[in-house]
């Protein structure tokens, strides 16, 4: 992990946030998949990630997408459906 602080405040509820790894499930087009997210994390309820956090489990829900849709990506980062 980079520079991040040792706890941050919850913007909902203004209690401290810790940082922990939670299981998250995803659905898409009737297919689910659960992934193990890193971020930062109230009793209440609410979640933050970071872009690291993000990217953590990036590719995994390019997988989802990817045995979903047939798509194609480009070099920008965009992806079309191939028709």
């Amino acid at each position: 992990m980079s520079d991040q602080p040792n706890r941050v405040t919850c913007h909902e509820c203004g209690a401290g946030m810790d940082r922990d790894i939670r299981p998250m499930a995803i659905t898409y087009k009737g297919h689910t998949l659960t992934v193990q997210q890193p971020g930062w994390y109230c009793a209440c309820g609410e979640g933050v990630l970071t872009a690291e956090d993000s990217a953590a489990t990036q590719i995994d829900f390019r997988h989802l997408l990817g045995v979903q849709d047939t798509t194609r990506q480009h070099e920008d980062g965009y992806s079309d459906k191939h028709a």
